[in-house]
């Protein structure tokens, strides 16, 4: 099902087939007779609902509430930054709790995720955005006050939140930095620094030109993450997770510059990397992947569908979607889609 909304507006419809989306438009385009009858018919099953800080209201949002308390995986498909997304994972996330939901997923690397809770566990909001100022782009789509809000909001109310995704390009001098934390002898420290020292230039580098061709995940080899394996050897430990993950998040952004379009073999070693993400959150939480545990997945909404997707991959959501199915249970996926601007006069922008 989809969902359409109005960008900085907090109402909604929502209808079982994206095309509804022009019912939200301020003006709709001409349409064929054959087009005409099927909107027709999708007018007939809109479900309107409207967000404010209490939650979801109206006929749609007890709807939506009443699906995703009977599935295990509620997956929403988000284009990045929307503002009013956020509001609307908060409605749900609160609404859902009581029904037996404890994990909040996010299109973020796991060990990123990690420190960024643990700063916003220490410190809330303005500890997150701390952190940013320290770490700047270490991860993407949650480096926004209201996604800030959510996370602590999700914390607060139980949740674990979980990263599944690569390390972002920009994570390498965050990682780098608690790689060196983490550093228990002289050698392994030296090791560490003498890349966070390199990092560091090209990272501030990166920011003012905003190209990230230096960038030590689309340079660094096999020597440099050998180095770092020899240095931190227990690959069960937080630094060699640490080391892990920048090994593998290097190849696939190294795999996309040296591709070509569909750029198929770093999309597919991304969306192996999510679901092996996903499942280690599982196995080190005790659990298997046919626990009850259920989650609330928020990502671009490429990687929530059922069956291929639009980069010819068998995603997140479909993964999801099988373990629901072999569990007994269910997936709810939702897309969420903005129909227009509205600026500050009021004015639709389009």
């Amino acid at each position: 099902m989809a969902m359409t909304m109005r960008k900085r507006a907090t109402t909604g419809v929502l209808t079982s087939l994206y095309v509804a989306a022009i019912s939200a438009m301020a003006e709709p385009p001409i349409l064929s007779a054959q087009d005409a009858e099927v909107h027709t018919v999708l007018e007939a099953h809109l479900r309107p609902f409207t967000i404010d800080a209490s939650g979801l209201h109206g006929t749609g949002g007890d709807w939506l509430i009443d699906r995703a308390r009977g599935a295990r995986f509620t997956l929403i498909g988000e284009s990045h930054l929307t503002a009013e997304t956020p509001l609307f994972v908060s409605g749900l996330l609160e609404a859902l709790r009581p029904a037996g939901y404890s994990t909040y997923i996010l299109e973020t690397g796991p060990e990123s995720t990690r420190l960024l809770m643990e700063a916003v566990a220490a410190g809330g909001v303005a500890a997150g955005e701390a952190f940013f100022a320290e770490f700047p782009s270490s991860l993407v789509f949650v480096d926004h006050r209201e996604e800030l809000q959510v996370v602590a909001e999700a914390r607060g109310l139980g949740y674990d939140v979980w990263g599944v995704d690569q390390e972002f390009i920009g994570s390498r001098r965050l990682l780098l930095n608690r790689l060196r934390e983490l550093s228990t002898d002289a050698a392994a420290r030296e090791v560490v620094q003498r890349m966070l020292e390199g990092e560091i230039a090209v990272s501030d580098q990166s920011l003012r030109t905003g190209d990230w061709s230096s960038a030590f995940m689309l340079t660094a080899g096999s020597q440099e993450f050998d180095a770092l394996e020899a240095a931190f050897p227990v690959q069960a430990s937080e630094a060699g997770r640490i080391v892990q993950q920048l090994r593998a998040s290097a190849w696939t952004y190294q795999l996309w510059v040296g591709g070509r379009p569909p750029h198929y073999e770093s999309n597919a070693e991304r969306v192996d990397l999510i679901k092996r993400n996903f499942l280690a959150h599982l196995l080190r939480a005790g659990e298997t992947p046919l626990s009850d545990r259920r989650a609330l997945i928020k990502m671009g909404d490429v990687h929530v569908g059922r069956g291929r997707s639009p980069t010819y991959q068998y995603d997140l959501g479909n993964f999801a979607a099988e373990l629901a199915v072999v569990g007994n249970s269910e997936s709810f996926h939702v897309l969420v889609r903005a129909a227009g601007s509205i600026g500050p006069d009021g004015v639709n922008a389009g």
